[in-house]
């Protein structure tokens, strides 16, 4: 979401649910929120109220992405990075991140879904910025100071799978991704 306004979350985030219905391989990054297709309900809430619009706007956002994961369903394919600071975020408390976090954990065996962590002890790769998604292999969705931005030129594209590849290289995946966010949770 960067710095840009959270109003009129609705639309936007049905335009995203349109965008989830077409994909069939996603490479996602993010640095600072749980990715939104992992989202809980609670946590989407706590973190779309935060931007000053309606309890309506918020609830519709909210509903559009929960209704994402319908697409998880084993026939499309994601690969999920995101920084242990995501783990750590304190949005709407102690109860809503845990319970986001153990969503996390059931959420890893999904047909499909490849989850990685990259602990807060690794070292870089790439300024990793804020969180991207790759679409289709030909489509990047991300965030900057101007809102939420597109690119589709193949160059762009490039560039962003090899930051992708270069965080996927840091991070950590199946048990080792999961005892991490187990002591997050143990740690609270």
């Amino acid at each position: 979401m960067g710095i840009a306004t959270l109003t009129d979350l609705a639309p936007s985030q049905e335009n995203f649910l349109a965008l989830a219905a077409s994909a069939r391989d996603e490479k996602v990054f993010e640095s600072l929120f749980i990715w939104g297709d992992l989202q809980t309900r609670d946590y989407a809430t706590e973190l779309f109220r935060r931007g000053g619009t309606s309890q309506a706007d918020v609830d519709a956002a909210v509903a559009a992405r929960l209704a994402r994961r319908q697409y998880m369903d084993g026939t499309r394919t994601y690969h999920v990075v995101m920084t242990e600071s995501t783990l750590l975020s304190g949005f709407g408390g102690r109860e809503v991140m845990n319970n986001q976090l153990r969503y996390l954990l059931e959420a890893m065996t999904t047909p499909g879904l490849t989850l990685g962590i990259i602990p807060a002890t690794a070292e870089m790769p790439v300024v990793p910025g804020g969180g991207f998604a790759i679409i289709n292999g030909v489509r990047v969705e991300f965030d900057d100071y101007e809102g939420h931005s597109t690119a589709t030129d193949m160059a762009a594209v490039r560039r962003f799978n090899d930051a992708f590849d270069q965080l996927s290289n840091v991070a950590v995946f199946g048990d080792d991704a999961r005892d991490l966010i187990t002591a997050v949770i143990d740690a609270r």
